[in-house]
């Protein structure tokens, strides 16, 4: 047996562990049961692009509530992605882990992470063809869509209103070639806040009500709240 104080040691660094994995199993059962689903099926699963749109739909779940369990599932859907060069796969983790960084604060490497997304979202409608083209084409540009709000995040909080103004016009246009509602009536709060902080308050409110509108077709109450908020 180890000696009192060793075993002392020995539980000072086992028990933050239990209560770490007690905690999260409290919060994947509390959050939604499909959590523990989706970790069943990464644990069960063979290397395949199954896994990796389970990893990056894990990721995008613990994105805001906990930016490195994000990462860490986008990482490793990342790199399972390039092991099969699924290329879609790639496009729907870099966003997520861009948006997990800006929640950390590192905003230099989320801007790099959503430049290089941008830039593979391009290629890749380039290089799609015919029902491939078709099939892709929305879920390509709503990741688009997600790097260019991405970055109009990091400009926002660095205080360069102009450029966060520029990139969330730019995901507004492709949210609208999308026909997402839920996407546009997001692009436009955010719009409507850049206005705000500006002082243009006849502009943000006019696109506070756009906003308004496109949550109450869609019946999103909590959409409709933060606008009234705005």
């Amino acid at each position: 047996d180890l000696p009192l104080h060793h075993q002392i040691i020995k539980m000072k660094k086992v028990i933050p562990v239990l209560i770490c994995i007690c905690c999260c199993t409290a919060l994947i059962h509390g959050q939604n049961s499909k959590i523990d689903s989706m970790l069943q099926v990464i644990i069960t699963s063979k290397e395949d692009t199954d896994k990796v749109n389970t990893l990056n739909r894990l990721a995008y779940v613990f994105m805001n509530n906990d930016p490195d369990t994000s990462i860490f599932f986008a990482g490793e859907a990342e790199a399972l992605s390039m092991k099969l060069n699924y290329k879609m796969g790639i496009v729907a983790a870099q966003p997520t882990i861009s948006k997990a960084k800006i929640n950390l604060g590192k905003f230099d490497e989320a801007l790099e992470i959503s430049i290089n997304a941008i830039k593979l979202c391009d290629e890749l409608l380039s290089e799609a063809t015919g029902t491939e083209k078709t099939g892709n084409k929305s879920i390509i540009l709503m990741q688009k869509a997600r790097a260019y709000n991405n970055i109009g995040i990091i400009y926002y909080y660095q205080g360069n209103y102009p450029e966060a103004l520029k990139n969330y016009f730019e995901n507004l246009k492709i949210s609208e070639q999308t026909g997402d509602k839920q996407y546009i009536a997001i692009s436009s709060d955010n719009i409507g806040i850049i206005y705000t902080t500006q002082g243009n308050y006849p502009e943000a409110l006019k696109i506070f009500y756009t906003s308004l509108k496109l949550y109450e077709e869609t019946g999103d109450k909590e959409g409709m709240a933060r606008t009234y908020n705005n």
